[in-house]
């Protein structure tokens, strides 16, 4: 007897199991009597309705911020490279500045070396009085050049 009753309690255990999953609840909406699947409207319900329309609108939402942070960064994009035009621009106005002012003017002709006796001109221009007088350019000097001799050269005092 014990076996008996310990198989029908079994018997509508599993029963009850499947007669609770085939039931016919809110959330499935197709019948499971009938085998083929008819196309059923499907109605929301206000929170399901109202959750659905908030995902479709954080979407919207997700794209238009990303949209404005991709305008916002193309506008500072193209800002930063007007000022490196700009810059470029400049760099090349002072490069051709200073290497206008890093040239040198044309210098004048040399004055010719002048001779032992001869006091030099002034140069050109409104004479200030008597002063120094321009002397020859760097690395020239008045007077005759040194020759080379057979022997050393006479020392000072002596006459050659």
């Amino acid at each position: 007897m014990n076996i008996l009753s310990l198989s029908i309690l079994v018997v509508f255990f599993i029963l009850l199991i499947f007669s609770k999953s085939l039931e016919l609840n809110a959330k499935t909406l197709v019948d499971p009597t009938n085998f083929k699947n008819a196309e059923v409207p499907v109605i929301l319900n206000d929170k399901e309705d109202e959750n659905t329309i908030q995902k479709r609108q954080a979407g919207g939402r997700r794209r238009r911020r990303q949209r404005r942070q991709t305008n916002r960064l193309l506008t500072a994009v193209a800002n930063v490279n007007a000022q490196l035009v700009q810059l470029q621009q400049q760099l090349l106005s002072l490069q051709s500045q200073i290497s206008q002012l890093a040239t040198p003017a044309p210098a004048p002709a040399p004055a010719p070396a002048p001779s032992p006796g001869q006091r030099p001109s002034p140069g050109p221009g409104p004479s200030r009085g008597p002063g120094p007088s321009p002397g020859p350019s760097p690395g020239l000097s008045p007077g005759p050049a040194p020759v080379p001799g057979p022997g050393p050269a006479p020392g000072p005092g002596t006459v050659p």
